[in-house]
């Protein structure tokens, strides 16, 4: 692992390690740290779907823009995601009142359109992806949050 990469994965590890601290302090852990879990494992799957299924054609037709399998890092990449959901989990807890599973998924949708336009569609102006991947990682960060919402109202009652 590059040195890059380690201070990376470093900064990672110890804000997840300060979100751990914070959540003990409030809502069950046990629930968050499962729900991440779960998060995260929904996640892979619907990846496999977006990434390895759906966009994998235009991926290969924009190879020289990625890494070769070699050049990824699947710790580092589970870690992110890990802390990502421990967040989302944490904003939610925190910032919205009358949880319901109803309220869970309205929050992930919303999260979805903000990563998704903010990230997916804003790509396209400083990468040379094509519009199908913009549009694709859009679509894919919507779904990815809303079952992200999903899953946190069925762990994070109140």
């Amino acid at each position: 692992m590059s040195g890059d990469r380690r201070y990376l994965l470093r900064f990672v590890i110890e804000l997840m390690y300060t979100e751990c601290i914070i959540l003990i302090g409030g809502i069950k852990m046990k629930d968050r740290i499962i729900g991440a879990v779960a998060i995260v494992a929904a996640w892979f799957l619907l990846d496999i779907v977006f990434h390895g299924m759906l966009l994998v054609s235009e991926y290969e037709a924009t190879a020289h823009l990625w890494r070769g399998a070699e050049g990824m890092d699947p710790i580092f990449t589970n870690v992110v995601a890990f802390v990502t959901a421990l967040i989302f989990i944490l904003v939610y807890t925190r910032f919205v009142s009358g949880r319901s599973m109803d309220t869970a998924i309205r929050f992930g949708a919303y999260i979805g359109l903000l990563v998704g336009v903010g990230f997916g569609i804003a790509s396209y102006g400083w990468m040379p992806i094509t519009p199908m991947i913009a549009g694709g990682w859009a679509v894919a960060n919507l779904v990815k949050y809303t079952v992200a919402g999903a899953i946190t109202g069925y762990f994070i009652k109140s």
